[in-house]
């Protein structure tokens, strides 16, 4: 199995034997790039990379859509945990308290263990000012805390890159700052942070800290594009985020939920894309595995 290296950056910076904090904090796949290989492949590439668990989809198009989650998601969790891979987070399409088909997802969810979830993409309504947007909104998401509530459960808006709402972050800080930041918050995605935000990002994410509970792992650099420049995903500790002071912020947040490495780069070589799926999964698992060391070995540099 061919070795990926860790960038050197990473490597000699200064490390703590005594390290313990997050430690607790499960650190899973985000399962999208891998949904066509089905329950069985995807535990064993994950399980393969050292993962503790998966984030997984539930939503359209996504590994399991709602219409057969109810049978699907049982079959999903034994099929991960055969593997001892846990499935603490799952990636919905909800957006609404009020669509009829949310409660139900969440009480899915809820019943098969899922502890976190995100929720899908929202956009304005740019009929309106930003600011009635936020009234409505924070609506919204009272109504969904309540039902989280209910349901024991947690729900997290992401943070990503355009004109949606969260872009920013400040807006969805300003839209769930009356809810209780046990049942709604923010998955705070850095890689978006840092494109929407490339100097004031910390900005955002110290003032919505007590609300950020998930994260999304990922790098990025800039490319150029029809006279423009547009960011480019590549691997972990290649790119220009800033992750010292993004664990330095993050440090500072006692209680948090799991963390979710993101693959957004090519992972096989265009030699590997007709070849059997078995070996597909084998030539994956060293860039996999690497951006899941990178990752330990940034939280023990700079938490």
């Amino acid at each position: 199995m061919a070795s990926v290296s860790i960038p050197s950056i990473i490597k000699s910076a200064t490390t703590n034997d005594d390290f313990t904090a997050c430690k607790s904090v499960p650190v899973c796949a985000f399962v999208k790039p891998f949904e066509k290989y089905g329950y069985d492949n995807i535990a064993v590439l994950l399980s393969e990379s050292g993962f503790d668990g998966a984030d997984i989809t539930l939503r359209k198009g996504g590994l399991i859509i709602p219409e057969t989650a109810k049978t699907e998601l049982p079959k999903l969790i034994k099929s991960f945990a055969e593997k001892n891979i846990s499935v603490p987070m799952a990636v919905s399409g909800i957006q609404s308290a009020y669509d009829p088909d949310t409660e139900n997802i969440i009480r899915i969810m809820s019943d098969n263990g899922i502890s976190y979830y995100r929720l899908g993409a929202i956009n304005y309504d740019k009929q309106m000012s930003v600011s009635k947007n936020l009234d409505i909104l924070k609506k919204n998401m009272e109504k969904l805390s309540e039902l989280n509530l209910r349901y024991k459960i947690h729900g997290d808006v992401q943070n990503h890159v355009g004109s949606g709402f969260g872009a920013p972050v400040w807006d969805i800080y300003l839209a769930i700052k009356d809810c209780d930041p046990e049942y709604l918050g923010i998955q705070y995605d850095i890689r978006h942070a840092v494109a929407e935000g490339m100097a004031s990002w910390s900005l955002g994410l110290n003032m919505a800290l007590e609300y950020v509970c998930t994260t999304c792992i990922k790098d990025f650099t800039w490319e150029k594009y029809n006279k423009t420049f547009r960011p480019v995903s590549v691997p972990l500790g290649e790119g220009i985020v800033d992750f010292k002071q993004y664990f330095e912020i993050i440090g500072a947040k006692t209680h948090r939920g799991p963390v979710s490495i993101h693959y957004e780069y090519p992972l096989l070589d265009d030699s590997k894309t007709n070849v059997a799926v078995n070996e597909q999964i084998k030539s994956m698992i060293p860039k996999i595995k690497r951006d899941l060391d990178v990752y330990k070995q940034m939280q023990k540099n700079y938490h």
